[in-house]
């Protein structure tokens, strides 16, 4: 089998040009004597939660550990019922049923894979099922979900909304249906809109550490004060009693790394849009693959460029082969995951995210490609597709 000429990631080639400054940061930590230093940590919480515009950010261990902390912060435990998409993370899931409450799915629109509103509001108004505490708006592949109406249903059904942002560092979007046709401008950045989110900083991600790092942001500097205290404990409240739960303070090295990163993060962002951009133009209107839609309003960050494919493993084995190296991100939906078989769901319960998992394949998209990678990953799809013809 060839050398993949298009790897789907390449870590080792994301900091070529700030390799000096992580030095320099890591080396910082390194004379400060201690690998928990407070000072690098709060600076790191105090400069990502400005670039949000969030107002309150609590640096943690990992992505996994600021969804149990938050949860078991904001109360949330049987018999709670949280609502999410099925084409997520099993960490989402994880979370969940660590932190104790019930855990239930609401079907995604398939042309962007985000979380349906109509459906959602169905589920609402469904006096058969048990009323919703919690919505996790899944950011999916770097694009924030429906915020506006989120917010909008949130009012109305009073359940909280938590945004599940681990993958749209820098992604922006509307918050109300006045700047719904603007992309940029009056629109928020993901983990800014004044709900809590979650994020996480594992190496592949927009915004990455060396090794794991997560945070919970908020616009409530009272939930905030509860997200650090449950850290602090490193113990949370789940069904029945008390769960233990590791310390999950973020090291001040990640702290210094995503510091660094930080600074990068817009440009690296506007160079994956650059990507995605010539792959839009390029496989939009093919007739054997298509683009996931953007929403009106939204500006992706970009993370994870995926298209939808009707014989999407065929495609994948012939990329394989023409050394484009692809990922399947979700192929197996949480409501049918083995892991979660507990939960009584069946085939057929959630068609839109069954579909949405048969279908998608995701390109290499990062911000290190060359015009001429990107051209070989166009051109290796469209063989492809011209096979198929």
């Amino acid at each position: 089998m060839p050398k993949p000429i298009v790897p789907y990631h390449d870590l080792a080639v994301a900091d070529k040009a700030r390799r000096d400054e992580l030095l320099a940061a890591m080396a910082r930590v390194l004379d400060a004597g201690s690998f928990m230093a407070e000072e690098e940590i709060g600076a790191f919480e105090d400069e990502f939660s400005a670039y949000l515009g969030a107002g309150n950010c609590v640096a943690t261990g990992s992505g996994a550990d600021s969804f149990r902390l938050l949860l078991t912060a904001l109360g949330l435990s049987r018999p709670d019922v949280v609502l999410c998409v099925p084409n997520a993370s099993s960490v989402v899931a994880d979370a969940v049923l660590q932190a104790g409450p019930r855990l239930d799915f609401v079907d995604v629109n398939p042309a962007t894979g985000l979380i349906d509103l109509n459906r959602l509001e169905d589920r609402l108004r469904d006096e058969s099922k048990p009323r919703a505490n919690a919505v996790i708006a899944v950011d999916l592949f770097g694009q924030c979900a429906d915020i506006a109406g989120l917010e909008s249903l949130s009012a109305r059904y009073g359940f909280v909304l938590i945004e599940d942002a681990r993958q749209a560092h820098g992604a922006l979007a509307p918050a109300d249906k006045a700047r719904s046709e603007r992309v940029g401008g009056e629109a928020r950045k993901a983990g800014g809109f004044g709900f809590p989110a979650v994020f996480s900083f594992s190496p592949e991600k927009n915004l990455g550490a060396l090794g794991q790092g997560g945070a919970v942001t908020t616009g409530d500097a009272q939930l905030a004060k509860a997200v650090r205290a449950v850290r602090a404990r490193g113990l949370g409240l789940g069904s029945g009693g008390k769960v233990e739960m590791a310390d999950s303070q973020m090291d001040c090295v990640q702290a210094a790394v995503l510091r660094v990163r930080l600074k990068g993060l817009d440009a690296a962002n506007e160079a994956r849009r650059a990507v995605a951009a010539a792959y839009d133009k390029a496989f939009v209107g093919t007739g054997y693959t298509e683009p996931l839609a953007v929403l009106p309003g939204n500006l992706p960050n970009r993370h994870i460029y995926a298209l939808t494919i009707p014989d999407r493993d065929d495609m994948r084995v012939y990329l394989d082969e023409m050394g484009v190296g692809t990922g399947l991100h979700y192929p197996v939906p949480l409501h049918l995951h083995p892991r979660f078989r507990v939960l009584g769901f069946a085939r057929g319960d959630f068609p839109a995210a069954e579909e949405f998992a048969l279908r998608t394949l995701s390109l290499p998209i990062r911000p290190d490609l060359s015009q001429d990678q990107v051209q070989g990953v166009i051109d290796a799809v469209r063989s492809f597709g011209g096979s198929m013809r």
